[in-house]
């Protein structure tokens, strides 16, 4: 094994372990921001809450029977 590849597989396994570490909403935010790197972490922050509150008003109006159906 080269040392280059050494060094990555140490790499890999701190990068796996801090990962680990991380909660699931924290490991969500990673993910976001590896698969679009471009949005800063506080835009994936507001589109989340965005969809929390989507979300809450939705059930809300389910409770309150305020929806429409289709066929």
């Amino acid at each position: 094994m080269s040392q280059a590849a050494a060094i990555n597989t140490k790499l890999i396994d701190s990068l796996a372990q801090i990962i680990l570490s991380l909660t699931d909403e924290e490991q969500q935010l990673l993910l976001q921001k590896i698969q679009h790197p471009a949005l800063a972490s506080e835009e994936i922050q507001r589109q989340r809450e965005v969809l929390k509150r989507d979300i809450e008003l939705g059930m809300e109006q389910l409770r309150q029977g305020d929806y429409s159906e289709y066929d």
